[in-house]
């Protein structure tokens, strides 16, 4: 298989696979920082012709 202009085997990816993924399974299941939530909330607004609109957006 050719990747980025380099040659790897099947055996190489699940070789270099093999090495990381007990580090990326330790990433995935760590504990988070309490962190704040953002809310966004998107309306239109329309007239009733549909001739004009505004869209808001409003961070909470």
């Amino acid at each position: 298989m050719e990747i980025y202009g380099y040659n790897l085997s099947p055996e190489t990816i699940s070789n270099i696979t093999d090495r990381v993924i007990e580090k990326a399974t330790e990433w995935q299941n760590r504990h988070l920082e309490e962190a704040r939530t953002a809310y966004i909330i998107i309306s239109i607004d329309m007239d009733r012709g549909g001739r004009e609109f505004k869209i808001l957006a409003k961070y909470l």
